[in-house]
């Protein structure tokens, strides 16, 4: 048996535009369905991904995205420490 799940998602989302709000909305809900079976869980940032985009635009859009997600997953977890 496992001691946690480590949930890292978001980079394909990123890549069709997704927006960081539904993939926040999207990562928590699965988080909450691990809890809800006994399961701890640990929130990863969504790393940067090259292979996502492109165009400099592209990259820009992924960029600000990834940071809104990863800045809005920093703010669902820190309560949990608290």
């Amino acid at each position: 048996m496992y001691d946690a799940a480590l949930i890292m998602l978001g980079t394909n989302d990123l890549a069709q535009g997704v927006t960081a709000e539904a993939i926040v909305a999207a990562i928590t809900q699965l988080h909450t369905v691990c809890h809800s079976f006994g399961i701890r869980t640990v929130a990863l940032p969504i790393l940067p991904n090259y292979f996502s985009y492109t165009s400099r635009k592209d990259l820009v859009a992924y960029q600000t995205t990834r940071q809104q997600v990863n800045h809005l997953l920093e703010e669902w977890t820190v309560p949990t420490f608290l």
